[in-house]
């Protein structure tokens, strides 16, 4: 009986332990990812974090856990926006743009009526890729 009991106190242990580690980088780095608070009182928390690890856990969780859901949500927010950006920028243009592009071009006269229609067809049409070799 007494290697189970070792065995279930080491898989407690560990789960604990990996779950503290956890509860401490994400602490760290809702710590560092605030804007609000002075980089003197980031060493300090990190100090705290370093030297009194459950202490400072708990007075950060008590004292500021309750918007580090927000802080993380609102970082996850301007990532989203900055991946559609880029998927945006390696689309490119739609083809309401690029109709619209046309017609200004052609209104202004740069461009023809035959010019026009085959870039609004090929607007329409969509890019055309060519096949493998």
């Amino acid at each position: 009986m007494s290697n189970f009991a070792e065995g279930l106190w080491l898989v407690v242990s560990v789960l604990f332990t990996v779950a503290y580690i956890i509860v401490l980088v994400q602490i760290a780095v809702d710590l560092i990812r605030d804007p609000t608070v002075s980089g003197k009182k980031k060493v300090l928390w990190i100090l705290g974090l370093l030297f009194f690890p459950v202490v400072t856990a708990i007075l950060y969780i008590v004292l500021r856990g309750s918007k580090m859901a927000e802080r993380q949500q609102a970082a996850r927010a301007r990532l989203q926006e900055h991946a559609d950006a880029y998927a945006r920028r390696m689309a490119g243009p739609s083809s309401t743009e690029e109709i619209a592009r046309a017609k200004s071009l052609h209104e202004a006269g740069t461009i023809n009526d035959e010019e026009f229609a085959a870039l609004k067809r090929k607007a329409i049409e969509g890019p055309t890729h060519a096949a493998p070799p």
